[in-house]
């Protein structure tokens, strides 16, 4: 009445099976896949204002020069430790933002946090025209292989300091 799952071919690195079975009175081949993700990855961007301690997630924009931290969440879906690499990428100059490569252990289903500072001077603007949101990846691999086991991606939209405009001091109503 379910779909019969005769054998099992091939499990690949990733933890994906591929076989074949019966649905329905018919040999049918499958593909099954364990996880979404072997370690997935949800980021959001954080800063703190000047006078307040708690930071604040970035829902829209930050302005340039703030104190801006990327939080990365991975979850590790599977039922084994591993020790993964991660390494946050700027899209747009292709560099790493964090100074020196991460280091994650963790158990199965464990969940770890990692932040990373981000610079934000510079970001507000390209070309002399406002800059569009800058994309972040950030990329897991397995610390013994190498293998990349998922990329995030996020983006910050910096905005342009305020202008400031101050009356000079010798200065009156004419001037």
């Amino acid at each position: 009445d379910g779909f019969y799952l005769a054998m099992i071919e091939e499990i690949n690195d990733d933890g994906v099976m591929v076989g074949h079975g019966a649905w329905g009175g018919s040999r049918r081949s499958f593909v099954l896949r364990p996880y979404d993700c072997l370690v997935c990855v949800e980021a959001r961007f954080e800063e703190t204002l000047p006078g307040d301690s708690t930071p604040t997630t970035i829902d829209t924009a930050t302005v340039e020069g703030n104190p801006v931290q990327l939080v990365a969440t991975l979850d590790n879906s599977s039922n084994q430790d591993l020790e993964v690499h991660v390494d946050v990428v700027d899209g747009v100059t292709g560099e790493m933002v964090n100074d020196e490569p991460i280091e994650v252990t963790f158990a199965p289903n464990g969940r770890r946090t990692i932040e990373v500072d981000v610079d934000t001077d510079g970001m507000a603007w390209s070309n002399g025209q406002p800059a569009d949101a800058r994309p972040f990846d950030i990329v897991i691999s397995d610390t013994e292989s190498g293998r990349d086991l998922d990329t995030a991606s996020t983006a910050l939209l910096v905005d342009p300091r305020p202008v400031v405009l101050v009356h000079g001091l010798w200065s009156d109503a004419n001037t």
